[in-house]
């Protein structure tokens, strides 16, 4: 009979710990949960039925192909921070207001998305200061000026 010997770390083979450590790397990857990124679309309901709403009622913010903002068909454009206030200030007063974010084809992608950020960050604010409103932003593309 032979005597086992005492294993010494060098006889340890060590060929298969970078199979293990990829095995685990999977492992957690997969396992993972990962959070909902993007942004929360409400769809038309199956049945397509449209709505009239009082004009009163929705508060038109037009990105023009330049990148500028008008409100409706004004002729002036305005600024990021006057469409924030202007639309604080409707959302308080009015319980029912839906913001209408157009936007032409051409314009600046990045400028839509500020527009957008804008106006949720006015909900925010609104949240914090206790005055509820239902989140009502549309988003559509135009093809006029």
């Amino acid at each position: 009979m032979r005597k086992r010997g005492k294993l010494h770390p060098a006889d340890i083979p060590e060929a298969s710990t970078a199979d293990i450590a990829f095995l685990l790397l999977i492992f957690f990857i997969v396992s993972t949960g990962f959070p909902d990124i993007g942004l929360p679309l409400i769809l038309p309901s199956s049945t397509g039925l449209a709505k009239e709403v009082a004009r009163s009622n929705v508060l038109e913010v037009v990105t023009a192909r330049t990148g500028e903002y008008y409100i409706g068909r004004a002729e002036a454009p305005i600024s990021l921070a006057e469409v924030a206030r202007l639309a604080k200030e409707q959302l308080i007063a009015n319980d029912k207001l839906i913001i209408l974010l157009e936007s032409h084809p051409d314009a600046p992608y990045g400028k839509m998305i500020d527009l957008l950020d804008e106006v949720t960050l006015v909900y925010n604010q609104l949240d914090e200061e206790k005055i509820a409103r239902e989140r009502r932003i549309s988003i559509k593309m135009i093809e006029y000026e």
